[in-house]
């Protein structure tokens, strides 16, 4: 194998590998210390199904701002497949997930991100527009 065919399948392992996990670190722990402060002071399967659900949500946030970056900025499809297969995956997970914790705790847990929807909004929003970490 020639060094150019090495040098595509690492950049390409790369290109996943990129696509699939954030590289925020400290997003790690201010998602993952609440799901599991939470299960250990009331644990409940429905919960645990609910917090799974939230972190497969954080894990989706990743490939699927990338997705929408890469598509405003007009960047080749095969560029952001790896991005769209990981969003899919992950976003496919969280609905199963949460579906699964809403079914056995009912809609109450829902009021919360009701409330948080417009916020959330305005944060993508920024987010996608670049200055993601300014003072807003």
């Amino acid at each position: 194998m020639n060094s150019i065919a090495k040098d595509t399948n690492k950049s390409a392992r790369v290109a996943w590998r990129r696509a699939a996990l954030p590289a925020e670190h400290g997003g790690w722990g201010l998602v993952l210390e609440p799901i599991a402060l939470g299960l250990l002071a009331a644990y409940s399967t429905a919960g645990a199904w609910l917090g799974l659900g939230a972190f497969l949500s954080y894990l989706t946030f990743h490939p699927l701002r990338m997705l929408l970056r890469g598509t405003r900025r007009g960047h080749a499809a095969a560029r952001l497949r790896p991005a769209r297969v990981w969003a899919l995956i992950y976003g496919s997970l969280t609905l199963i997930c949460t579906l699964i914790g809403l079914s056995q705790s009912g809609w109450l847990p829902l009021r919360a991100l009701l409330l948080d929807a417009p916020l959330g909004l305005v944060y993508l929003r920024y987010d996608l527009e670049g200055p993601s970490r300014a003072w807003q």
